[in-house]
């Protein structure tokens, strides 16, 4: 990787955090939305000129991004236009995937930047928190559901190559956001009351799912490792999960820093996220160690843990295989 290209990279990228800042929180313009589109695509861009292997498929990486950022526009608004910009997007997946225009790598990681892009925009900026009542059966059987997820992936990495993995979870992810965006748009329907209520309360519905998903989809497209692909998915999926049910089994004590939390749900992460020791090796210490701190921190309800954890593995990752 080039220094100066780097320096050059965060420059641009810092000029659009500052551009939007302007806009969102000086200006208070409705403009703010497409300088964060803007600030966004041009990331995502640079991202893939910094870090590509094979430049040559610009075009096409730009064609997932700029689709995918249009189309997560429509989630939750009329069911009809989701759909409409849904099947516009899969079927320019599945021409580009087929006919080999971009690699799947590249794919993955041009929809995941794209769809959380937007999202962000949304849940960060126009978030309106919420008094959140925890109910320990509904908790629980989330984090139950979400290991069972967690599980059949584990199954995918372990029995077929990675090409095939990649396809395989790329086409399941699709089929959850398509389900959630779906439900969420059919505002009133018996079917979106009865999932809602599996849902944490003041958060657009499938918020969690999309984090944790596009996140997995993210970490495929930077990192070809079935290894740490599936670590990804034992702290993920498994871990942050035994984080909450040990943390509401055990309530006693509270973390210092964090009285939402208790010290029994962040060694029960640990402990969890250490089983990555099995494949690759005693960093996976290293790695549950800061996972857990970061799963523990009182984000609140502006900041899903999910990607903020996917975010961190996907950095600790980079440092390590590029170290």
């Amino acid at each position: 990787m080039n220094l100066f290209s780097t320096y050059i990279s965060a420059f641009l990228i810092s000029a659009f955090v500052i551009v939007f800042y302007v806009f969102e929180c000086v200006l208070k313009s409705r403009y703010s939305n497409i300088a964060w589109d803007v600030g966004i695509f041009s990331t995502g861009m640079i991202l893939f000129y910094l870090f590509a292997s094979r430049p040559g498929y610009a075009i096409a990486f730009a064609l997932v991004l700029a689709l995918s950022m249009i189309q997560v526009h429509f989630y939750g608004l009329r069911a009809r236009r989701f759909i409409a910009s849904l099947v516009v997007l899969e079927a320019a997946l599945a021409i580009l995937i087929i006919f080999g225009l971009i690699p799947l790598q590249y794919c993955l990681a041009a929809l995941a930047f794209g769809i959380l892009g937007p999202f962000l925009y949304k849940t960060i900026w126009h978030h309106r928190p919420v008094r959140r009542k925890i109910y320990v059966n509904i908790e629980i059987l989330r984090d139950l559901v979400q290991i069972a997820v967690g599980a059949v992936l584990i199954i995918i990495l372990l029995s077929v190559k990675f090409e095939y993995a990649g396809a395989i979870i790329l086409i399941l992810v699709m089929a959850s956001y398509s389900i959630n965006g779906t439900l969420s748009a059919l505002k009133g329907s018996g079917a979106l009351r009865l999932f809602s209520r599996i849902e944490k309360p003041g958060v657009t519905y499938g918020q969690g799912a999309l984090f944790i998903s596009m996140g997995l989809l993210l970490f495929l497209g930077a990192f070809r490792s079935a290894n740490f692909d599936i670590f990804f998915v034992i702290a993920l999926y498994f871990a942050d999960a035994a984080a909450t049910i040990v943390g509401l089994s055990i309530r006693w004590p509270r973390l210092p820093y964090n009285k939402g939390k208790s010290v029994a749900g962040t060694l029960g992460f640990f402990a969890c996220a250490s089983l990555g020791y099995f494949f690759i090796g005693p960093y996976a210490f290293v790695f549950a160690a800061i996972l857990a701190f970061i799963e523990s921190l009182p984000l609140g309800n502006r900041l899903d843990d999910n990607i903020v954890l996917s975010v961190a593995f996907i950095l600790l990752s980079y440092i390590l295989i590029a170290g």
